[in-house]
């Protein structure tokens, strides 16, 4: 550092001593000097903030605007997700909902067995059973209608082949009679008279000859012979010469004076007498009862060739089993439907067999007249006419007739059931092999659906008695076997009153009372279908099969409970487990020889040539029976091994110590279903546990689970159970 010199000093004590004045002077000058400055900077400065205001209001201006679109963007995206979001929340909502129900379904038979187990275990069964009947009755109905309409019409056929070759028995012992006045209806009855007046004529003028001894005739016969439509009089002598001159050629007798085709002309000779007119009335009478019976004879030999062939087929009644036929105008209404549930009574009047025969025998009827009478107008030959009217008929008729559905469908049960009552059958190979195949399938689902339906009602029904505290009155088989059959005996009385009341709407001329009614249901109910009383298929409507087809299904199934107490009844008399038959097949030898008297020798003998060793089959058997209790004894040892002492009750506490070899079987199974009681009763008290070890001031304590040789222990340094 430079140090002042000497004369610093002076010049700065000189510049002092005239400094104020020139002091002053560089204080303006730079008073100005800096009010010149403040100005420029103030100038610069307001020139700086007019452009920072307009620079910050045009980026203002700008971010305002980029702001309102990103703002409007923004917005339109966020209603986007809004809206796609409540779209979400709707289908969450709606497949929550379809998850509840699907949830539902799935814990309704935990919750509610008992309607889940009589709805999908017997109803709908049973429902799918009637179904099963009604669609393989239409098959049926389908394959056997066109027979049974081919064999009415066959059966109507032989009828009108009889009629028209009809002759009455008693028509046949007065033929001779019946012939007679034929001829006497069908002859000319004045010649027979003329026949009489000329013998009465030639017998006055014989009288008048005689008296005058003119002739020498003693014998006189009279000849009658036709000129010109009149009958005249010949003989052998010439008796009337004389009135013959006098009259010139002829003679008339004043038989009739205003025809001359009536006159009746003598010739010369007379030759005639009553005998003659007698003999000759005979001959003609002889003649025509002859040509009348041999046309008589030869219809009555039609009519019983008829008789032989169609005879006992016209004689059949009409069969209504797969058809139902009503009068055309009654058909024109109801013949396309398939099932009637609610018959108007015109419509049951028209089901009863009596009407369907008529009208299909009156439609039969109407046709073939109709086509035979045009085809002899035609000029055919009248047994072709008849042939062709009866095909034309046979056509035809069959058109007032359809498929008897409900009957069919009712007939299908009862095939399924097994009660067939055997009123009606297929025919045709088609109808035959359905009921092979279909038949039995359903035969074979009614059994399994018959034996589930009737567990689950017992099932039922045993626990509400347990749960009612009914047990001490139904403890005992016998009294179950007399409820059950009292309410199969009271169902059956319930079908026979409802059987009773269909009979008397539907037929009411079908001749059945009370104890028939109650015969009818019993056979029904109990499956053995006699046959001797039955539901006719003719009169058998849709509503009619349902609700007897529910009703027999609901009496089979009491049918069936009541069999499996009538089964536990016979159970419980017959020897117990330690006699049973089990028992003793298992105490005796597959070699029953083995056990016979003096037998020794003989065994010893085939054992040796066998090799057989008898005492490691025993020894076999033995280890064999041993196994089973074996495996109890480690099953419980096992279960055992997993309990904790502290948290189970006396005496299970206590059970480790226990011999297991000692017991018996039902001592293992009772000390395991012990166990597992124990076990379940101390799930909330292991859960409380667990809980209090969660909620305690040390995280590490944790609770052990009460199975601890199932369920693995978490490591001591796992967080799991910490707060």
């Amino acid at each position: 550092m430079s140090k002042p010199t000497k004369g610093a000093p002076a010049d700065s004590a000189g510049s002092s001593v005239g400094g104020p004045e020139a002091s002053n002077d560089d204080a303006k000058v730079a008073s100005a000097s800096i009010l010149g400055g403040l100005g420029k900077v103030s100038s610069l400065t307001q020139n700086s903030l007019g452009k920072a205001t307009d620079l910050t209001t045009k980026h203002l201006t700008k971010a305002t605007d980029v702001t309102t679109k990103h703002l409007t963007k923004a917005t339109d995206a966020t209603t986007k997700q809004i809206g796609s979001a409540l779209k979400q929340s709707e289908e969450a909502y709606e497949t929550s909902q379809w998850c509840f129900l699907a949830r539902f379904i799935g814990q309704f038979p935990k919750y509610f067995p008992r309607v889940f187990s009589l709805t999908f275990g017997v109803l709908v069964p049973l429902w799918f059973l009637i179904l099963i009947s009604a669609g393989f009755g239409i098959i049926l109905a389908d394959y056997e209608a066109t027979e049974e309409r081919i064999s009415n019409h066959d059966i109507l056929a032989s009828r009108a082949r009889i009629n028209k070759t009809f002759v009455e028995r008693n028509d046949i012992g007065g033929l001779p009679v019946d012939c007679f006045i034929q001829y006497l209806s069908q002859s000319n009855r004045s010649l027979f008279e003329e026949r009489i007046n000329l013998y009465l004529l030639a017998s006055s003028r014989f009288e008048e000859l005689e008296a005058l001894n003119e002739t020498n005739m003693t014998d006189p016969y009279l000849n009658f012979t036709t000129v010109n439509g009149t009958e005249t009089i010949q003989g052998s002598t010439n008796i009337f010469s004389s009135i013959a001159n006098a009259n010139a050629t002829n003679v008339t007798l004043g038989l009739d004076s205003n025809s001359t085709a009536n006159h009746t002309i003598f010739s010369p000779i007379m030759n005639y007498t009553l005998d003659d007119v007698v003999t000759e009335t005979e001959q003609d009478i002889l003649m025509y009862i002859t040509q009348c019976q041999a046309k008589q004879t030869a219809d009555i030999q039609i009519y019983l060739e008829d008789e032989a062939n169609y005879g006992e087929s016209s004689t059949s009644s009409l069969s209504f089993n797969w058809n139902r036929c009503y009068a055309k105008e009654i058909n024109e209404v109801w013949g396309s439907t398939r099932f009637v549930f609610f018959p108007p009574p015109e419509l049951i009047e028209a089901s009863h067999p009596s009407q369907q025969e008529a009208a299909v025998e009156t439609e039969f009827v109407r046709i073939l007249n109709e086509s035979e009478k045009a085809c002899l107008g035609d000029g055919g030959d009248e047994e072709e006419c008849f042939e062709q009217a009866l095909e034309d008929a046979a056509g035809a008729a069959g058109d007032v007739c359809h498929d008897n559905v409900e009957g069919t469908s009712w007939f299908f049960f009862t095939i399924m059931t097994t009660v067939g009552y055997g009123n009606q059958a297929p025919v045709t190979d088609e109808g035959r092999l359905l009921i092979y195949i279909a038949g039995i399938a359903c035969l074979i689902l009614f059994a399994a659906v018959l034996g589930s339906s009737g567990y689950i009602i017992l099932a039922i029904f045993d626990d509400f008695v347990d749960r009612f505290r009914l047990s001490r009155f139904l403890q005992y088989p016998s009294v179950g076997v007399l409820l059950w059959g009292g309410i199969w005996i009271g169902w059956a009385y319930g079908i026979a009153t409802d059987a009773d009341y269909w009979w008397a709407e539907r037929l009411p001329d079908f001749d059945v009372d009370r104890d028939d009614s109650l015969w009818f249901a019993f056979i029904s109910t109990s499956t053995i279908g006699l046959g001797d009383y039955f539901l006719q298929p003719e009169v058998m409507f849709a509503s009619d099969a349902l609700k007897f087809s529910a009703a027999f299904l609901i009496g089979f199934v009491f049918l069936s409970t009541f069999l499996n107490k009538i089964g536990e009844f016979l159970f419980s008399i017959l020897p117990k487990r330690d006699n049973s038959l089990e028992t003793r097949l298992q105490k005796t030898n597959i070699f029953f020889w083995k056990h016979w008297p003096c037998m020794n020798y003989i065994k010893s003998d085939y054992l040796r040539s066998i090799g057989y060793n008898e005492d490691s089959e025993e020894t076999d058997e033995t280890l064999d029976k041993l196994q089973p209790s074996q495996n109890q004894i480690e099953r419980v040892k096992l279960v055992k091994s997993l309990l904790q002492n502290q948290s189970l009750p006396p005496p299970l506490n206590t059970m480790h110590a226990d011999n297991e070899e000692e017991k018996t079987m039902e001592d293992l199974l009772d000390e395991e279903e012990l166990i597992l009681k124990a076990l379940l009763e101390s799930i909330p008290q292991r859960r409380n546990e667990m809980r209090d070890a969660t909620r305690g001031a040390s995280p590490a304590v944790k609770a052990k689970p009460l199975m601890t040789g199932l369920v693995p222990l978490p490591d001591d340094d796992d967080d799991v159970l910490s707060a």
